[in-house]
């Protein structure tokens, strides 16, 4: 049964700082680089005919050592696409996560609330809606639901909470919601079957 394979990219030096990175970067840690190797073990027999990736740094370094560790996958079709990266989350990119929300709060925004989470644009940057937008862009452009194939996808955790949904189509409200408040750490991997169009999620 033809399966999509997401993988977030590994640990980064921002992740354990609680930055937000956005469309910028920062370099794999130590643990990062071992979670995208393990990553690789895991899909060695997993038979990819096709992977899609972000073309942000973080997200190269991980399909990286993937492929070293699997290399097999450096002869498969490899795709970039734009509608994998992680929010846009304008000026604030790089910027240490509580600061934000404590500026927020002080505003009267409170990005607890997933309504507000979901909905709320930064300032020159997009909201998870317009991620959420682009991302079922991504699925139904690549027919991914119905694929024949087997699929890797490397990309971010926003990015990977969306995908889930969109694939199973499940874009009620409630299910957005709990997307934006979901948490996936560096070593999730999601795996959807696009015959059953059920999702397993594995912590490497």
């Amino acid at each position: 049964m033809p399966k999509i394979y997401i993988i977030r990219h590994g640990e980064t030096v921002w992740n354990t700082e609680r930055r937000f990175q956005g469309w910028m970067n920062s370099d794999l840690t130590e643990k990062g680089q071992d979670q995208a190797e393990l990553a690789g073990q895991f899909l060695k027999d997993k038979k990819i005919q096709q992977i899609f990736y972000s073309p942000l740094k973080r997200v190269q370094d991980t399909l990286s050592i993937v492929q070293k560790v699997n290399l097999n996958l450096e002869t498969i079709p490899t795709i970039g696409d734009d509608r994998l990266k992680e929010c846009n989350y304008g000026d604030i990119d790089g910027i240490d996560e509580k600061l934000i929300n404590t500026s927020l709060l002080l505003q009267g925004i409170d990005r607890k609330d997933p309504a507000i989470k979901f909905n709320f644009k930064f300032h020159n940057g997009e909201s998870y809606k317009d991620q959420l937008i682009r991302v079922l862009d991504f699925v139904s452009y690549y027919s991914l639901q119905v694929s024949k194939f087997n699929a890797l996808i490397v990309c971010h955790m926003g990015t990977m909470k969306y995908l889930s949904i969109a694939l199973q189509n499940k874009l009620d409200i409630d299910n957005i919601y709990k997307a934006t408040t979901w948490r996936p750490g560096n070593n999730t991997i999601v795996i959807f079957d696009t015959e059953t169009k059920e999702v397993e999620i594995v912590e490497l």
